[in-house]
C-alpha cells in the first residue's frame, strides 16, 4: 500500500476521548492517580487503511484489542498478528508501527496511559481485564475465576505457588480449573504464573544495578542457577544476556 494511501484516523464512527493532564491537575500528585492515569481512549471500527508509526516510539504506553478482522504490530523489529479477541501492549519508549490488514481490516479499541507503576504484571492486568470482558461466547463463571486468578496472581509474583491452591481458593476441580484457563489464555494455570513471573524478572533486570541473584530472590527463586535455567528456556536469553541487550539499547 502507498504511504499517501495511510490513515491514522478520520474512520466513520470512530470515537476519540483526549483526557488532558490539566484536566484532572488538582489531583495529579494522589497516590493512586500517579500510579496509572489514561490519557487517551479510542475506537476505530473497520479501520481500512489504518497505518501508525512511530521510530521514536511514544511517551506513553499503548494497549490495542482487536474486536474483530485483523492487523499487524511490529515492536522493535519482531512483529505480531493480532486477530479478532487478541490484545497486545506496546511498551513506552519502543519503536513500533501497526496497520489494519489490506483484506479484512480491523476494528480497534486503544488506551494510551501512563504512571508509576505500570509494570508487567499490571500490564497483564489490564490485558486480562480487556480480554475477558470481551469474550463473550465463554462460560462467564469461569471467566471470572480465571480474571480473579490472574489478580490473585499478579498480587503474589514473588512466592511460590500451587494448583491445589487455586482450586481450594475457588473451590473447584483441577481439571476443570485447567480447562477454563486454557480456553481464556492459552496456558495451564502455572505455566501461565511462570510466564508473569519471568516477566517481572525482565523488568527487573531493566535495572542496570539489579543483580541476577537480587531479582532472582525478590520473584521466590533461592537458587540463583535455578532461577537462570528458567529465565533462559522461558524468555530466550539468559538474564544477563537480557540485561546486557536492554543496556544496548539505551
Amino acid at each position: 500500500m502507498e504511504q499517501n494511501e495511510w490513515k491514522e484516523d478520520g474512520f466513520e464512527n470512530e470515537r476519540k476521548i483526549i483526557i488532558p493532564t490539566e484536566s484532572f491537575a488538582p489531583y495529579a500528585d494522589h497516590p493512586m492517580v500517579q500510579a496509572l492515569y489514561a490519557t487517551d481512549i479510542g475506537y476505530y471500527p473497520r479501520a481500512a487503511r489504518h497505518h501508525v508509526e512511530r521510530p521514536k516510539g511514544s511517551d506513553q504506553n499503548i494497549l490495542l484489542y482487536c474486536l474483530e478482522g485483523k492487523g499487524t504490530v511490529e515492536i522493535d523489529g519482531e512483529s505480531f498478528a493480532l486477530d479478532a479477541s487478541d490484545a497486545l501492549c506496546i511498551p513506552r519508549s519502543a519503536q513500533h508501527r501497526y496497520y489494519a490488514d489490506a483484506q479484512v481490516p480491523w476494528s480497534i479499541l486503544w488506551v494510551h496511559f501512563k504512571g508509576e507503576n505500570v509494570s508487567s504484571q499490571v500490564l497483564s492486568v489490564i490485558l486480562s481485564e480487556v480480554y475477558f470482558r470481551e469474550k463473550t461466547n465463554e462460560s462467564p463463571a469461569g471467566r471470572r475465576i480465571v480474571t480473579k486468578a490472574v489478580h490473585y496472581m499478579t498480587e503474589h509474583l514473588s512466592g511460590q505457588l500451587r494448583l491445589e491452591q487455586l482450586c481450594d481458593m475457588f473451590r473447584i476441580s483441577g481439571s476443570y480449573l485447567n480447562v477454563i484457563f486454557r480456553e481464556e489464555t492459552g496456558h495451564a494455570p502455572l505455566d501461565f504464573f511462570l510466564h508473569l513471573k519471568m516477566q517481572e524478572a525482565c523488568r527487573l533486570l531493566e535495572d542496570p544495578s539489579m543483580r541476577v541473584g537480587e531479582a532472582a530472590r525478590l520473584l521466590g527463586y533461592e537458587d540463583p542457577y535455578y532461577f537462570s535455567r528458567v529465565f533462559s528456556r522461558v524468555i530466550g536469553m539468559s538474564p544477563r544476556a537480557y540485561r546486557e541487550s536492554h543496556s544496548a539499547q539505551r
